[in-house]
């Protein structure tokens, strides 16, 4: 009996062969288009759910954005976010110090912190220690 290697069996049969190539190589093409298909929306899907997780109210327009991009991840979207979230409240504490400025309250603003910040509790027993 002789053993058949696949150059033996192209040389013989060359139109059966391509044939059998052709046939195995489309199905091959076929199976990880399909796998491949499932795998990137699969991977698209958990993109987007990492987006839309980073949602805080207020900022809808733009996770809508990044979340159609294509390539924003949930981590990314985190840190726009956080951004734009202290950009609003940095202008939110500016509207608050000039619409106290313009009140007609006495002391509307708030203290300077330095001034009215109270002592560390653990000076008061440093001293206490050092007085025995």
């Amino acid at each position: 009996m002789e053993i058949i290697t696949k150059e033996n069996f192209a040389s013989a049969y060359p139109e059966l062969f391509a044939s059998i190539e052709k046939e195995a190589f489309e199905k091959g093409l076929s199976e990880g288009m399909e796998k491949g298909k499932l795998s990137g929306a699969g991977s698209e899907r958990e993109r987007i759910k990492g987006v839309e997780d980073q949602l805080i109210p207020g900022h809808e327009d733009l996770i809508a954005s990044l979340k159609y991009d294509g390539k924003t991840t949930g981590p990314e979207a985190a840190v726009m976010v956080l951004k734009k979230e202290k950009e609003l409240m940095a202008s939110r504490h500016e509207d608050l110090i000039e619409d106290g400025k313009k009140s007609k309250v006495k002391d509307a603003n708030p203290p300077d912190l330095e001034k009215t910040k109270e002592k560390d509790p653990f000076d008061r027993f440093e001293e206490i220690n050092s007085a025995m």
